[in-house]
């Protein structure tokens, strides 16, 4: 059965000075010492928020609205990322060029994982559709690093050492053999 409660200028004044400290990132704990609240009363006051919410068309909405632009965020971010691969030569030997290019590689590979992270905990993709996604990100991991190699092979000896040790450092394991 639902309790009226009195209303509490204070407490509501103390719930919005908590959510505004949550809406920025804080947590519980760094909220109940910059306020000199108990950490309970925080809590408490989270939850109630989140209970008032919940269930919100409005919020749904909103959330929604949302992850569409983050989900166009990262696509945009991604088409910028294949067309700076596509602008380098795969058989370029300037170390500079091929630094860029390893960097747009691991950069695809973290905005993938963001997305998939990001779309995971709005529960947008159930556990198979992240197996499927997964997947394919780790086939496009796979072979960007078999293109990576086949670059090696062609560099000169100290462009392939160079690839190699920043291969090794983004994926802390040894990449291939020495070019001789």
């Amino acid at each position: 059965m639902n309790q009226i409660v009195p209303f509490d200028a204070a407490r509501i004044e103390q719930a919005n000075e908590v959510m505004e400290l949550y809406g920025k990132g804080y947590k519980p704990l760094q909220i109940a010492k910059q306020l000199g609240l108990r950490r309970k009363d925080v809590d408490e006051h989270i939850e109630e928020w989140k209970d008032s919410v919940r269930g919100s068309q409005f919020i749904r909405d909103r959330v929604e609205e949302l992850l569409v632009q983050l989900d166009e965020h990262f696509s945009e971010l991604q088409r910028q990322l294949h067309w700076t691969l596509d602008a380098i030569p795969e058989d370029t030997r300037d170390p500079q060029l091929m630094a860029q290019r390893t960097a747009a590689v691991k950069a695809l590979t973290e905005i993938a994982t963001k997305r998939i992270d990001a779309l995971q905990k709005a529960g947008l993709l159930d556990a198979a559709d992240m197996g499927n996604e997964i997947a394919e990100a780790e086939a496009n991991i796979d072979a960007i690093k078999q293109l990576l190699k086949e670059v090696i092979e062609k560099a000169c000896p100290a462009d392939a050492t160079f690839i190699r040790d920043g291969l090794s450092r983004l994926s802390k394991e040894s990449v291939g053999s020495p070019v001789v």
